[in-house]
């Protein structure tokens, strides 16, 4: 037991009075009640001697505490330290853990968690008449952040009380310039939208021209043909050389300009395509070559999508104290 009373305080034995702190002598027929010149002397050093860090090195509990009190933990291991209720409000505790282990501190406190004892930290606790409160922390109602790989500042600060801040992944900037107002206390808090920096894309509309326009081919063909559906291309021969493929058109599926008029009269020939051929009529092929790009532009920022701009970062944490 670590004794953080004021019992060795001597009070004479004076009839009717009840002192706050000390023990009061036993009266004896040599004493008489008083106090020896050795025990006033005590009670006079006994403020400076109290003032002095007790050392701690093994597990441990104390008694309740009667004075403000230093605890110095030179433990060769971890251990457990136990601390009693203070006699008042205001007592303060300092602790100074020396070594590299972490320490367990059971104790009553404002911490919803079991309050540790980090390597080669101090802190100071006071009593509030409940519980144990942290002095070394960031005031009650200030705002810490927490970074990637950090202990959340209940560990980091024993005896603590925080709350998790939610601002639903904003970024944060100094007011000024384009930045939306400050926000008060009071006020309501709203984000400012997001946005990208204007900027231009020149896109080239292209016309090119092949061959010449509406150029005019008519061939006198014999018995029917038919060209079908969405064939992609047919053949054309010539009467000088018979069936051999002269002319040749190739016609995209669906895409491309092209019109052709029946005749009844002109040379004979054949037309060959995809589902038949024939001949007794004469065609004629209007080409019209020229032909145009068309450039739908769109811009991502980001090559693999998402909707929002950003620079590189990590996540961080914004706690507020609230005990």
């Amino acid at each position: 037991m670590i004794d953080l009373t004021l019992n060795s305080i001597l009070i004479p034995d004076i009839t009717g009075y009840t002192p706050p702190f000390g023990t009061k002598v036993a009266r004896t027929p040599i004493n008489k009640g008083g106090l020896s010149t050795q025990e006033v002397n005590n009670n006079i050093i006994a403020s400076f001697v109290k003032m002095r860090g007790v050392v701690v090195t093994v597990s441990d509990s104390t008694s309740v505490i009667e004075y403000d009190a230093k605890l110095l933990i030179e433990a060769e291991s971890a251990i457990t330290l136990t601390l009693g209720n203070a006699t008042y409000r205001g007592c303060k505790v300092s602790i100074v853990n020396t070594t590299s282990f972490t320490h367990t501190l059971i104790c009553t406190s404002v911490s919803t968690n079991a309050p540790i004892i980090l390597p080669n930290t101090s802190f100071e606790i006071i009593w509030t008449g409940t519980a144990w409160k942290s002095l070394s922390a960031p005031a009650v109602g200030k705002r810490v952040t927490q970074f990637p790989q950090e202990e959340p500042p209940s560990i980091t600060y024993p005896c603590t009380k925080w709350e998790l801040l939610s601002f639903d992944g904003a970024f944060f900037r100094t007011e000024g310039t384009n930045a939306k107002q400050f926000i008060d206390k009071t006020g309501v808090l709203t984000l400012q939208g997001d946005q990208n920096k204007s900027h231009v894309h020149s896109v080239k509309s292209v016309s090119e021209t092949y061959g010449t326009s509406s150029t005019t081919r008519t061939y006198d063909l014999s018995g029917s043909w038919s060209l079908g559906g969405n064939d992609n291309s047919w053949e054309m021969g010539l009467p000088a050389s018979g069936y051999a493929a002269a002319v040749t058109w190739n016609k995209p599926k669906s895409s491309g300009k092209a019109s052709w008029t029946i005749k009844t009269s002109g040379n004979r020939n054949a037309m060959f395509g995809g589902n038949g051929w024939g001949a007794d009529l004469a065609t004629e092929l209007n080409f019209d070559v020229n032909h145009s790009h068309d450039f739908n532009h769109y811009h991502k920022m980001d090559p693999n999508g998402g909707d929002e701009a950003r620079p590189i970062n990590y996540t961080i944490r914004v706690w507020k104290r609230i005990a």
